[in-house]
Order: C-alpha cells, then structure tokens, then sequence
C-alpha cells in the first residue's frame, strides 16, 4: 500500500467507492453497506487499494468465487466529501418533496387542497361525444378535444374573476 504519494481518485473510483457505500446525492448519510463484489479482480478497485483508499478480500464461500473490496476510511471519507451539496430547494419543490414523503392516496393538487375540475362527457344531442371540464369555480363549454376543453376552461375562470363569468 503506498500511501505516500500524490494520488487522487478518478471520478469513475468515487462512484465505484460511493457505490460499495450504498451513498448519493439523495442519501448522503445513511452508510449501510460497504462491499463491492466482482468475479474476477477490477482496475480501478485495484489502483484504490494500492493508495489506502480500499480493501480487497476473497469473496464468501456462498458466491461462485471473486473477490470483494471494502472501502476503507480514507476511502468512506473521500466518497463521502465528492458527494455534491443538496441544491437550495424553492418553496413549491420544498412542498413537491414533503408530498412525496406522505402517505395519501391524493393528486398533488388535491393535497395542496386545490379543487381538480371533473370531465364532464356529453352523449346526447348536438354536444354529443364532447367534453368540458367543471368545477365549483368554473365551467368550460363542450369542445371536441381535452385540449380544447381545457383552454375553455381556463377562459371561464378568467371571466369570472374578471367578472364578465357566463353561466352555461
């Protein structure tokens, strides 16, 4: 092991130790392995072990032989530090995440408690095979497409909060 000089792992090295570590940009701190298994014996792993940053040992009798690397502190330490800094989250991807991390059974719009408009289909008269989307707020016109039905929709919610709502 030759600790003494220069050596610096390749971005290639850090992902193979941040690997064996089980760490990420997304799980920084929760280490809960630490084990790299290969059939035969690896480069990379090799060029670690020989600058102190690794380990390698023979894989258990239960594998079809191989061996194992194992990062050692001075590697944990150097994975660890080239994980990147979380990005500064913005108020509505703060909101995103705590969504993500509840348990409901909610769209996120309906979790923020915004009211989804409903489709509503048409099977009779000359509106029939359309759709318009309603809701407490509003109510779009019948349109052939659900894009075009949206587009309505939008419409009757901005005439009403400009006042100038029509009922349909």
């Amino acid at each position: 092991m030759d600790t003494n000089t220069a050596f610096t792992p390749s971005n290639v090295q850090i992902d193979l130790m941040q690997h064996a570590l089980g760490i990420s940009e997304h799980n920084r701190n929760d280490i809960y392995r630490n084990y790299f298994y290969v059939d035969g014996r690896h480069s990379h792993w090799d060029e670690l072990v020989t600058h102190g940053y690794a380990t390698v040992q023979k894989a258990p009798a239960f594998t079809s032989g191989g061996v194992t690397y194992h990062c050692t502190e001075r590697g944990r330490i150097a994975a660890i530090c080239a994980i990147p800094e979380p990005e500064k989250l913005t108020g509505g991807k703060q909101k995103y995440n705590e969504y993500l991390r509840s348990e409901c059974c909610e769209s996120f719009a309906e979790w923020l408690g915004i009211e989804v408009p409903e489709r509503d289909y048409c099977y009779w008269g000359e509106d029939d095979g359309k759709v318009r989307l309603r809701s407490s707020r509003a109510t779009g016109e019948y349109c052939k497409t659900l894009k075009d039905a949206k587009a309505s929709y939008k419409a009757a919610l901005k005439a009403k909060k400009e006042g100038a709502y029509v009922y349909y």
